[in-house]
């Protein structure tokens, strides 16, 4: 975390129940600073990784999590275009033959939760992206990824 201290900054202060005032403010300032956005879009690219790295693969975690925390702030003035940069990257042809078959799985995981957050934060969307993609590759992982997100949300309405 030491090379991406806005990274470590929202980890510390997301992980806090209680924030003060200038803890949140702080917070919503990562979450609408461009720069911080574009560089998690970067680690999620993954552009010129071949070889898996579970240092890596935790950094694209905690920036999916980045992206679907700033997305959940529904005043976000960057909202509209972090929808947008997160059907970049679920339309994003990063998922190449000639990278190590763990980290294809793991950057494919990454585009599950992704997609998962869009189903939450814009359905229609989501919806209409997977009609696109119907018959592709990217289709039936996509198509995965709502079958789990739907199953997890009729469970959760199970539980007392």
């Amino acid at each position: 975390m030491a090379a991406n201290p806005d990274l470590a900054q929202f980890r510390h202060l997301q992980r806090k129940v209680l924030r003060k005032g200038d803890e949140q403010a702080s917070l919503q300032s990562l979450f609408k600073d461009r720069e911080v956005i574009d560089a998690a879009k970067a680690d999620l690219l993954a552009t010129g990784e071949r070889t898996f790295s579970a240092d890596a693969q935790f950094r694209r975690l905690y920036q999916v999590e980045f992206l679907g925390s700033a997305l959940e702030w529904k005043d976000n003035p960057e909202r509209p275009a972090l929808l947008n940069d997160l059907e970049e990257l679920l339309r994003a042809d990063n998922l190449n033959p000639d990278m190590e078959l763990e980290l294809r799985r793991s950057l494919s995981g990454d585009k599950v939760e992704l997609f998962m957050i869009l189903l939450h934060n814009d359905r229609a969307r989501a919806e209409s992206m997977l009609q696109d993609l119907h018959g592709s590759r990217l289709g039936a992982l996509l198509e995965h990824a709502r079958t789990r997100y739907d199953a997890l949300w009729a469970l959760a309405a199970k539980q007392p």
